[in-house]
């Protein structure tokens, strides 16, 4: 899990290519084991919180591992388009409730 995908963790190379950054709570997850939060349990605080979903800022850890591993990354996938598309940076998980106000079509 890489635990902090966000526009802040992309990089744009010149031929284009995008590139992930930032693997500062990169935590192998195992959701049967509880010691594999890894860097992730230790090191959320780092991570914004507009850019965790709510188990994780609840420090929900059974929701969390009941969950697919990649969904902590889908989140913070679904804050990158939408930082993207809108062109502003999301300052909080409300604004995600409004998308249609934001995104320009």
């Amino acid at each position: 899990v890489h635990g902090n995908v966000c526009l802040a963790s992309v990089v744009v190379t010149p031929t284009l290519d995008w590139k992930l950054h930032a693997f500062g709570v990169l935590s192998e997850f195992d959701g049967n084991n509880e010691g594999s939060t890894g860097p992730m349990l230790q090191y959320e605080g780092l991570v914004g919180a507009q850019f965790k979903p709510m188990e994780l800022t609840k420090s929900d850890w059974a929701a969390i591992r009941k969950s697919p591993p990649y969904a902590i990354d889908s989140w913070g996938l679904g804050c990158l388009i939408y930082e993207l598309f809108s062109g502003t940076k999301l300052a909080k998980k409300q604004e995600l409730r409004n998308t249609s106000s934001s995104i320009q079509k």
